[in-house]
């Protein structure tokens, strides 16, 4: 028997109407009469007093009620164990979204090459929300450059995926003549920028051959108003070369700076169902980079 007899059944004595049953069921209210009447002769007895205008169970109708009520709690339950077995088996991956598309591209040609879609759910997030997910095992990859936790979960591990090159972003018109490498005396006179909340972005504040100039970098919340900042008033950001999220500026190398940005692959460790299948995406990533 179908369970929505039993659906309609219920809900027409919660709300002590046929009509309500009907609209909370998007159906009309012959509908719900020709479907407990069916339920009625199936069970063999009469389970709804209609009369004074009032809807009430009659005694046979307030045994089928408990049990039918018990019946959706567990169809109900059934249904949400069944999502949540499927979304078990479905790699959740969090890229910060300060990296760029040409990653993201990548990541699409590793999921197009070897395997489906429905295989993976890809978020894109800052790196607090992506630690946190991680932490909380929302997701079960985090792609970034750290993550923003005050103590390491022993559950999480990690593999470096590329060293890049720092470098400096600026604005398309900065340079006037069209130079690719700079030397720090180049930045001297432009307002700096560094973004608080994503690590792809650093203020220089090493004193080992960093200018006293860097300390002065204003701090940014947010990379869509660190790249407006810098476009709107010829100023500089020190950012991963090859991965930054924003290409409508440039990327310049400052001659001397060797310092390098870690990109890193953080995952679950306690994730035994799908280990095989995390370490076979981790491994096609790293062949990626």
């Amino acid at each position: 028997m179908s369970i929505w007899k039993y659906q309609y059944f219920v809900d027409v004595i919660d709300l002590k109407s046929f009509t309500k049953a009907g609209k909370k069921n998007y159906v009309s209210q012959t509908a719900i009469s020709q479907q407990i009447s069916q339920l009625e002769k199936s069970i063999g007895g009469k389970l709804i007093n209609r009369g004074n205008g009032e809807v009430t169970p009659t005694q046979l109708g307030r045994l089928v009620y408990k049990r039918a009520a018990e019946m959706l709690r567990i169809d109900e339950q059934m249904l949400r164990e069944i999502e949540e077995m499927k979304d078990s088996a479905v790699l959740r991956v969090g890229i910060d979204s300060s990296i760029n598309k040409s990653f993201w591209g990548m990541m699409q040609g590793i999921l197009d090459a070897y395997y489906k879609e429905e295989d993976f759910r890809f978020s894109r997030v800052d790196y607090a929300t992506g630690s946190m997910m991680l932490d909380k095992n929302d997701l079960d990859i985090y792609i970034g450059y750290g993550l923003n936790t005050r103590s390491r979960n022993p559950n999480i591990g990690e593999i470096l995926l590329c060293r890049n090159r720092l470098g400096v972003y600026t604005g398309d018109t900065w340079f006037k003549a069209g130079k690719e490498n700079i030397i720090f005396d180049d930045l001297k006179g432009y307002p700096g920028y560094a973004s608080a909340s994503y690590p792809c972005s650093t203020q220089l504040l090493d004193s080992a051959g960093v200018p006293d100039f860097a300390r002065e970098v204003s701090m940014i919340g947010n990379l869509e108003t660190l790249s407006l900042k810098v476009e709107m008033n010829n100023g500089y950001a020190f950012a991963d070369s090859r991965y930054f999220a924003f290409c409508t500026g440039k990327m310049h190398f400052v001659e001397g700076l060797m310092e390098m940005c870690s990109l890193k692959l953080y995952y679950r460790m306690d994730g035994m169902e799908k280990e095989k299948f995390l370490r076979d995406y981790m491994e096609k990533v790293e062949e990626a980079l």
